[in-house]
């Protein structure tokens, strides 16, 4: 079994290469953010520090010129931001923690799990790990937003259990019809786990046998992390991060499907992992855990998300099937031992 990171950086430190004449050269950030599944529409032009850059179609990036229209940048210096939920002056604060619920998870894990010292909610405190100490949030400000997160695993399970995903390398089928693909329930003990690993800002996984919890021996992990040059950059940024973890289905042979991992039924240097994750069939729970947090620097306006998804049971066991085919839309379901709601079995 293997687990998935994603470094993502959205809008890395810049070094323009090229005076863009009339940013007929930009890639429009509509365009950048539609590659990556974000329904954010903005002008290709933004603020890199002093610098006001884009993006170069074919690749690298390049100076502004702010007097062309096309640049799509005010008239105060500022790039035009779609509406947004905030501004930097609402990360200076430290966010609060219950330190008497976490050191009670850390003790019962402790008793749990008596062998090991290096499970994730033993070995790591209450507070967010050096890398990302001007925390702003941890987790979750609402129920909707994990219904959100557990909603759009489903609407993506079901897009591929449905027979509606034409995505595929090296095919032109797109993704087999599934039989058996489970609707995925919020664990709050995954996520509980998932959270504390975000905090912890120690890298890209914790190891297999420290994610564990009591329901699930065996626990699968997406991990991303997100960097931008303003909050006003974060919105939506659950939404992105999910659907690109899925993107990944473009790399991944239907092959694949019947025989995890096979060789040859993925895109040569590209992960797949993220997706087949969030499709294999026997994965029942999700729990995702989130920090948010500043560059610890007085003058930064750079912010940086992590979202950690835990999934139980895990997916991404080797030659392992990540679904049951259905050879047409008919057969949608007919693996499913009770109820079937949207090609989900529930």
């Amino acid at each position: 079994m293997k687990v998935f990171g994603l470094f993502f950086v959205l809008l890395s430190i810049l070094t323009p290469k090229a005076v863009n004449a009339d940013c007929s050269d930009c890639l429009k950030l509509e365009t950048f953010w539609n590659i990556y599944g974000s329904r954010i529409n903005d002008g290709p032009c933004f603020i890199n520090g002093n610098n006001k850059v884009c993006y170069k179609k074919g690749g690298g990036n390049m100076y502004c010129n702010e007097k062309d229209p096309k640049c799509n940048i005010s008239d105060d210096g500022k790039p035009q931001y779609p509406p947004n939920s905030g501004t930097p002056e609402q990360c200076d604060s430290v966010p609060t923690v219950d330190t008497d619920t976490c050191s009670s998870d850390t003790e019962f894990y402790k008793q749990t799990y008596p062998s090991t010292t290096n499970h994730t909610m033993v070995k790591y405190g209450c507070e967010a790990g050096g890398k990302c100490q001007d925390a702003c949030s941890y987790g979750f400000s609402s129920q909707a937003e994990i219904d959100f997160i557990v909603d759009k695993h489903n609407e993506l399970r079901a897009k591929v259990a449905n027979c509606e995903e034409d995505q595929a390398f090296n095919s032109t089928k797109g993704q087999p019809c599934a039989k058996n693909m489970k609707k995925l329930k919020w664990s709050d003990e995954l996520a509980k786990v998932a959270q504390r690993w975000a905090q912890a800002c120690d890298g890209y996984h914790d190891e297999d046998g420290d994610r564990v919890v009591p329901d699930f021996p065996d626990v699968g992990q997406n991990w991303a992390r997100y960097e931008v040059p303003g909050i006003e950059y974060l919105q939506g940024s659950h939404d992105l991060l999910i659907q690109i973890w899925y993107n990944e289905v473009n790399d991944l042979n239907p092959e694949a499907v019947s025989s995890f991992h096979k060789a040859g039924t993925s895109r040569p240097g590209k992960p797949t992992g993220h997706y087949t994750q969030m499709v294999w069939a026997a994965t029942t729970h999700v729990g995702c855990g989130s920090i948010f947090y500043k560059y610890p620097k007085d003058d930064s306006t750079w912010f940086g998300k992590v979202l950690v998804c835990n999934y139980g049971p895990a997916g991404n066991f080797l030659g392992d099937s990540i679904y049951d085919i259905a050879s047409d839309p008919s057969e949608v379901g007919t693996g499913c031992t009770g109820e079937v709601e949207n090609g989900l079995c529930v």
